[in-house]
């Protein structure tokens, strides 16, 4: 199966990632170089994107997206948290 899985960089992505990575291809946003390194080292493919702003050419031939990137601060702007954790999964 060919993955497009978001928040790889993060805590509950890369635990994902690990568990997919070896039976799956995986491709794994990425929105920065420091996520790039990050999501190489789990030895995978970083594609540079952002939620809400993925070209539909970045998800040809993609049968599964996982959506683990989420704003977790302790407290922010309502706006912060819904345009990630809600619009980001539409």
């Amino acid at each position: 199966m060919k993955i497009f899985l978001t928040g790889a960089s993060g805590f509950v992505g890369g635990a994902v990632t690990k568990q997919l990575r070896d039976n799956h291809t995986i491709l794994a946003m990425s929105r920065s170089e420091t996520s790039d390194e990050k999501i190489n080292r789990l030895g995978i493919e970083p594609i540079r994107s952002s939620l809400g702003e993925v070209d539909p050419g970045q998800l040809d031939g993609i049968d599964a997206i996982i959506h683990c990137a989420a704003y977790v601060e302790e407290w922010g702007p309502y706006e912060a948290y819904h345009k990630i954790n809600v619009d980001g999964t539409k």
